[in-house]
């Protein structure tokens, strides 16, 4: 199964965020509500046993609950826009905790990420940009969207079909 583990958003947040995907100019393929997250770590493909490894990694860790502030609209892709995410604040504190998760994984045979890890919300796939893609990112780039505290962390499958992903939650775990 493919997994990884992420932050939920409150649903007021994510349909927010989806609002405003769904303003932008271009060809593009928005995040379906029910999706918007945190992704703290990206585990692949793995079977049952790893299942259980990444539960006791998620509950190893000693993180308390946080505010993350959503702000601003940026991308990826260095010629073209590629993936539109909004800016999270919250003092590096999921940095840390994805650093946290990243060594436990590491130790129990994951292999690691070698991509840096930059904390953001997908909000958005461009399949083709125009001139006004990145005019609407610019001018929503300190757009503030709210804030919410993290209370836990999920371990999430992702299962792929002809319509798009659907994410089932498969293990949550409360920070304290």
């Amino acid at each position: 199964m493919r997994a990884f583990i992420a932050i939920d958003l409150p649903e007021g947040l994510r349909t927010s965020l989806h609002d405003i995907a769904a303003k932008m100019p271009g060809r593009f393929s928005a995040v379906t509500v029910s999706n918007i997250h945190l992704t703290l770590h990206f585990l692949g493909e793995i079977n049952d046993e790893k299942v259980d490894d990444a539960k006791m990694i998620m509950d190893s860790i000693k993180i308390k609950k946080f505010e993350v502030k959503v702000k601003g609209l940026s991308f990826f892709g260095e010629k073209a826009v590629q993936t539109v995410f909004a800016n999270i604040l919250d003092g590096g504190i999921s940095a840390k905790l994805r650093s946290d998760i990243a060594f436990g994984l590491e130790a129990y045979g994951f292999a690691p990420d070698k991509r840096e890890y930059h904390p953001h919300i997908t909000i958005a796939r461009v399949k083709h940009e125009v001139p006004a893609t990145k005019e609407f990112i610019t001018t929503n780039s300190s757009h503030y969207f709210g804030s919410f505290v993290a209370q836990r962390v999920s371990l999430k499958e992702s299962r792929l079909s002809d319509i798009g992903s659907t994410y089932v939650s498969l293990y949550e775990r409360e920070l304290t």
